[in-house]
């Protein structure tokens, strides 16, 4: 099932895509179930920026947010990817295949592809394409993304960029290469997000 887009997660995934724009971006969503029943993405939590990333980075990562799930009454809900070059509308072949592996656990995990030419600050409706796979066809069907709130999230984007928010996004990439200068869940980044909601 294809959550909805909280405006804070779908703009930590924007921004993880606008400091890197000149590099392939990948990530995770995390997302809580709301009291209808329906997934809520509440989080983005951005994990690299390089062209060869290796499979070692993303079974880190699903230790680490695993645990921070299950304290967290969360669930991984996915993840999210943005390619190298414009006009590459392709989906990510190793973004596809840790999502497969994903539906063990997780059988609604989908992805979401940040179409770069799409990118936009007023509406933010169309560079999302989600992706699920069809287990019986093993084939992945483009859905509709739905936001919680698309208004609210192409301001919080557009106040976001202007205040150039994108400078203080990290990933696990650069917090292996920094461990104390940066933050896996963007905690500070977070206080600025809400800051502007």
């Amino acid at each position: 099932m294809i959550g909805e887009l909280s405006s804070q997660a779908y703009c930590k995934a924007f921004l993880h895509a606008i400091k890197y724009q000149h590099l392939p971006v990948k990530g995770f969503f995390l997302s809580e179930v709301q009291k209808d029943g329906k997934p809520l993405i509440v989080d983005a939590i951005p994990i690299s920026h390089d062209v060869a990333v290796f499979s070692t980075i993303f079974e880190s990562a699903l230790v680490i947010l695993e645990k921070y799930c299950t304290t967290n009454g969360l669930a991984i809900a996915g993840m999210y990817f943005a390619n190298q070059c414009l006009s590459n509308t392709k989906l990510d072949m190793c973004v596809l295949k840790i999502v497969e592996k994903l539906h063990i656990k997780y059988p609604d995990a989908y992805v979401i592809q940040l179409e770069n030419k799409l990118f936009s600050t007023d509406d933010v409706t169309t560079c999302p394409k989600a992706y699920t796979l069809d287990t019986v066809s093993k084939m992945w069907k483009e859905k509709n993304q739905e936001f919680e709130d698309g208004d609210e999230t192409a301001a919080l984007i557009a106040a976001a960029v202007d205040g150039k928010l994108y400078r203080q996004i990290s990933d696990l990439e650069n917090l292996l290469d920094e461990p104390s200068h940066n933050d896996l869940f963007n905690n500070n980044l977070n206080k600025s997000l809400s800051s502007l909601l």
